[in-house]
C-alpha cells in the first residue's frame, strides 16, 4: 500500500475559514483622550451664547 503525503483539499478550506474566523473578531481600542492645559488661548469660546457677536475675533498674546 503506497502511502502519500499530499494534504486534502478539505483541509486547505478548513484553515482557510478558521484563520477568517479569527480575524473576524475586532478588539476594542479604548478612545485616546488629549487634555490641554492653558489659559484663554486653549478655551473653547463656541459654546457660549452669542460668540460671534462679542467674542469674535479674539485678540491673543500678541
Amino acid at each position: 500500500m503506497k502511502r502519500t503525503t499530499e494534504i486534502p483539499l478539505r483541509f486547505y478550506l478548513f484553515a482557510v475559514l478558521c484563520l477568517f474566523g479569527f480575524l473576524a473578531f475586532k478588539t476594542v481600542r479604548a478612545p485616546v483622550h488629549i487634555f490641554l492645559i492653558g489659559d484663554s488661548t486653549v478655551a473653547d469660546y463656541t459654546l457660549d451664547s452669542g460668540y460671534l457677536e462679542k467674542k469674535f475675533p479674539l485678540n491673543g498674546w500678541g
